[in-house]
């Protein structure tokens, strides 16, 4: 089951200077056999360069037995461990998208869709914390308290101690109670010290990601609920707003 694709950068010495090329690199995951196909995947780099993946897997989305999974490739071998459980099916009723981000304090986050009853619509967004790069984890604990919400992009850095987490609700799609948001977290220690919530004043937006541009602009990039379109937003207050969504 291919999982996702690892890009790498090397540097090659030649005519006495140093330059740098990509190196693009395809590898395959798969899931312990009987868990179906991996989605929602997530990467982060460790400190001594190896690097860690994130997914859940289940016979079909929103099952009761979903996992979250995790791997790591070990920059020594250049080979991926074996798939271990990093939440298991027992957490809720069911488990979904995973978002990795590494903090100031070389915490790792683990963001991920809680479903407490029914599909997506029922899910909210969950995290766990890791202070020693994934070898152990902290108790699970709710950014999101609303059903139908989660995440599907890795949070940014945007200010010292403080990232950008990238959201959308997925509630009755089919009636249109989607959309995206940002939630604005200052952290210490692995703990959240404050929360700010950005919406965008379009429900045709989900699945956001975001970067912040060389000017100081936020830019966030959203899957059109149409699938035709990619939705574009900007915040000039590093994502206490968004401006109104446009078609790119």
């Amino acid at each position: 089951m291919r999982f996702f694709s690892l890009v790498l950068l090397s540097c090659v010495l030649s005519t006495g200077a140093a330059y740098c090329e990509p190196v693009f690199k395809s590898d395959t995951i798969s899931s312990p056999e009987g868990f179906g196909k991996p989605h929602g995947s997530s990467m982060v780099e460790l400190e001594n360069g190896d690097i860690l993946a994130t997914w859940f897997s289940a016979g079909k989305e929103t099952d009761s037995g979903a996992r979250i999974f995790g791997a790591e490739w070990k920059k020594k071998t250049g080979a991926w461990t074996k798939p271990r459980v990093i939440i298991p099916s027992d957490y809720s009723k069911s488990v979904g998208n995973t978002a990795l981000f590494k903090d100031d304090d070389k915490v790792i986050w683990l963001f991920f869709a809680a479903v407490a009853v029914g599909g997506w619509s029922g899910s909210m967004v969950d995290y766990v914390t890791s202070p020693d790069d994934g070898k152990t984890w902290s108790e699970g604990e709710t950014l999101v308290w609303k059903l139908g919400n989660l995440p599907r992009n890795p949070p940014i850095k945007i200010a010292d101690h403080t990232m950008l987490v990238p959201l959308f609700t997925d509630f009755m799609y089919e009636i249109n109670m989607v959309g995206s948001y940002t939630a604005r977290l200052k952290y210490s220690k692995g703990k959240i010290l404050e929360k700010t919530i950005a919406r965008l004043d379009d429900y045709d937006a989900i699945q956001p990601t975001v970067v912040k541009l060389p000017d100081g602009r936020i830019l966030l990039l959203a899957r059109d609920k149409s699938d035709r379109f990619i939705r574009r937003s900007y915040s000039t207050d590093n994502g206490s707003s968004w401006a109104s969504a446009t078609i790119t």
